[in-house]
């Protein structure tokens, strides 16, 4: 039975045009997708066929979806917006596109390309570029990306019920967590939960991280014992029809150090202002200021981050964020915020001098500001 789908076709269908039109402003008479969060944002293909390059050939009348030919009956299934094409195990994919390309007439069009992307490999590029020699080529990374940033409802839902999930997933992982318990105990749990309540995969993580591991950022579960004494950092996601929803928090076993409450107290405060702050048409630079204001009115000046969130939504592995790099809420962040953008919103305090408490939750950009979309308690927990 085919994994239910929360974005309807007319919806991909309706994407795929907007794209086509773009591609015409810009003046190309093709563009190639070569990303899995933006080929399946235009078609809806949901596998983890993704590790074999992926191409989408847009053109002004017509649609070809290049994958390993091994793919067919799964791309046959579930794209109803492009043709497919297959090429061999023993074949050069980027050879075998600019082959058909070709075959189309666009050997001497002007083409624009999605060159940022973690499925597009440099012997790819290179064997495309070479079998297209006449042609004129254009970087459009980013022009899909600066769709996705702005989420249908049916994205919104998608979104909703993946925070669900996250906020099942922590509850979880803080009512298993002990002295004593391992790491890994916890990913056990916090996995078998996920797939309980109808999470699907998700695009990396859960990060858990205890005692000395703490400030080792992206490094997941380990067999390690959590000590007395010791902070546990649970950093996961819920994840339904590839749309994301993070969160974060920091508990502590047996005892909280002193000053903990009130840090704790801090990172609420500049969270709750950060929600008042991400309304449509604040920019990014507003909201992360919002943030370090709080911060600077507890004495905390001294202290900074590199964003206050990023954006998320569709993602593979290796990342909840959406592909290569992140788009965040940064000091000279000039991106201006409309409704239904969604992001993973993050307030830290980590090795501040003062002590240390985390929290994050995924907030949507609403009508008058944002809403914590995950929605577990930010209270400061001991187990």
């Amino acid at each position: 039975m085919m994994r239910a789908n929360l974005i309807p076709q007319s919806e991909f269908d309706g994407r795929m045009h907007k794209i086509k039109e773009a591609l015409s402003q810009l003046g190309m008479h093709a563009g190639i997708i070569t990303s899995a969060e933006n080929i399946f944002y235009l078609t809806g293909l949901d596998h983890q066929g993704y590790f074999g390059p992926h191409a989408l050939a847009i053109l002004p009348d017509d649609v070809v979806l290049f994958a390993r030919a091994h793919e067919h009956s799964t791309v046959n299934r579930q794209v109803a917006n492009a043709r497919f094409v297959g090429y061999s195990d023993t074949s050069s994919p980027g050879a075998l596109i600019a082959d058909y390309l070709k075959s189309l007439g666009v050997g001497r069009a002007t083409i624009g390309i999605q060159g940022e992307s973690l499925g597009f490999p440099p012997a790819f590029d290179a064997a495309l570029r070479a079998g297209l020699g006449d042609a004129r080529w254009s970087d459009i990374s980013g022009l899909v990306e600066r769709f996705r940033l702005v989420k249908s409802d049916n994205e919104v839902f998608a979104i909703r019920k993946a925070a669900a999930v996250a906020d099942a997933i922590m509850e979880t992982a803080l009512s298993v967590a002990k002295v004593g318990t391992s790491e890994q105990v916890i990913a056990a749990e916090v996995h078998k939960r996920m797939f309980e309540v109808g999470g699907d995969y998700v695009g990396f993580g859960p990060f858990i991280r205890s005692g000395d591991r703490l400030p080792y950022e992206h490094e997941v579960w380990t067999d390690r014992l959590i000590g007395e004494g010791e902070q546990l950092m649970l950093e996961m996601a819920g994840c339904v029809g590839r749309y994301h929803a993070p969160l974060g928090r920091l508990a502590f076993a047996g005892k909280v150090p002193a000053g903990t409450q009130e840090l704790a107290e801090i990172c609420i405060s500049a969270q709750n202002r950060v929600l008042e702050a991400m309304r449509p048409g604040a920019t990014g630079r507003e909201v992360y200021n919002a943030w370090q204001s709080v911060v600077d009115e507890a004495g905390l000046g001294h202290y900074r981050r590199h964003h206050c969130g990023y954006a998320v939504g569709v993602s593979f592995p290796p990342t909840w964020t959406g592909g290569i790099g992140v788009v965040s809420m940064h000091p000279e962040s000039d991106m201006v915020l409309e409704r239904n953008m969604v992001f993973h919103q993050l307030s830290w305090l980590l090795g501040c001098g003062r002590g240390d408490y985390f929290v994050s939750d995924t907030v949507l950009v609403g009508e008058n500001r944002g809403e914590r979309l995950t929605t577990a308690p930010r209270d400061v927990v001991v187990f």
